[in-house]
């Protein structure tokens, strides 16, 4: 089963850009790009890992996380810049994926 990957980045260009790498890689992914998106994207799917930007007007990363734990106690929480995206997010989500096997 392919993991279930949450994006939340207010870039929509960038969240799709993230989107499309992923689902190269594998994985099933889906996008936000508000806190309300994010949260209601959260209160009705169970996510595997959530990646999220640090930064982003109107939002708090810091929220948006504590919900989605909240919610699922076992997501994995990637946070990231817009810059360190693809430097550490391929290795972050296979990691935390084969991590159990």
């Amino acid at each position: 089963m392919q993991s279930q990957v949450l994006i939340v980045e207010a870039q929509e260009k960038l969240g799709l850009l993230w989107q499309k790498f992923l689902i190269q890689q594998g994985f099933d992914v889906d996008l936000a790009v508000s806190q309300p998106e994010a949260i209601e994207k959260l209160q009705f799917h169970c996510w595997d890992v959530l990646v999220i930007d640090l930064v982003m007007p109107n939002a708090s990363a810091l929220a948006i996380s504590d919900f989605a734990s909240y919610k699922n106690p076992d997501i994995s929480i990637i946070v990231v810049s817009a810059s360190s995206f693809f430097l550490m997010a391929r290795f972050l989500i296979f990691y935390q994926t084969h991590a159990a096997l």
